[in-house]
């Protein structure tokens, strides 16, 4: 039998664990101390759970704390993808303003060294790479050239270590009128363009909102070598990877 845990993304700051091992909360514990700033305000065991006090607000973030909070999802599932726990499906299973979406993962076949980044869609108008390869940043503008009419305003670099910044011309996250279907095919493209080069969407998480409670979903990929198998998603063999990360092997960066 599949063997499941979840974590539950609570209130501002708190997360929580649940039917994972004991020794996951060290593994948590360690990913939060290395990509969230304002690190662990407390952590206890609760009935049926164990959970994690943040300092800050990383679910209601503002300014720069916006892609450390994504920073913070992005080293948990990495390290949960390390010990074997995969995720499974993310979703907001309350009604309450006080709760972002709950993290199932099925225990499985550990991963030794993921490869992982993060899209975000920012305001109305911003899209960012998240920890990305640098490869990476020539594709986002060729396909804002090519496939966003009003085309790229500028691109930033760094606004956070780690994270390019593309802030589009229009607004293509605002869902008016043409620019909604604009905006559709953009995305379109966009995934389609990413698997082509060996990147895979492995979850969208609801992890913020604003303090009006709205939120868009942060986009989570990981890197498939091209012989291997995904879990969900029929991979086509292609020739030639030039976009594989600087921590693939050499195989898979040229056939």
């Amino acid at each position: 039998m599949a063997t499941f845990a979840c974590l539950a993304l609570m209130k501002h700051d708190l997360l929580r664990l649940v039917g994972f091992p004991p020794e996951a909360n060290d593994w948590i514990s360690q990913a939060i101390t290395r990509s969230w700033p304002d690190g662990i305000w407390s952590s206890k065991p609760r009935p049926r759970c164990f959970e994690f006090k943040l300092g800050g607000s990383p679910w209601v973030p503002n300014g720069r704390s916006t892609v450390h909070s994504r920073y913070l999802i992005l080293e948990i599932l990495i390290v949960l993808k390390r010990h074997g726990y995969t995720l499974h499906s993310s979703s907001d299973i309350s009604n309450s303003q006080y709760t972002r979406d709950t993290l199932v993962f099925r225990h499985g076949i550990a991963d030794e060294s993921p490869t992982m980044f993060a899209i975000s869609t920012n305001s109305s108008d911003l899209l960012r790479l998240l920890r990305a390869p640098t490869e990476l940043q020539p594709v986002m503008e060729q396909l804002i050239a090519r496939h966003w009419p009003a085309g790229l305003q500028r691109k930033t670099l760094d606004y956070v270590p780690g994270c390019a910044e593309f802030k589009f011309s229009g607004y293509p996250w605002s869902f008016n009128g043409d620019d909604s279907i604009d905006a559709r095919i953009f995305l379109l493209h966009l995934f389609a363009k990413l698997e082509e080069l060996g990147w895979f969407l492995y979850g969208s998480i609801g992890q913020t909102s604003n303090g009006e409670g709205y939120a868009k979903d942060t986009w989570f990929f990981h890197y498939i070598a091209p012989n291997a198998v995904p879990l969900a998603v029929p991979l086509q063999k292609n020739v030639g990877y030039p976009m594989a990360p600087a921590s693939a092997p050499e195989y898979l960066k040229y056939q």
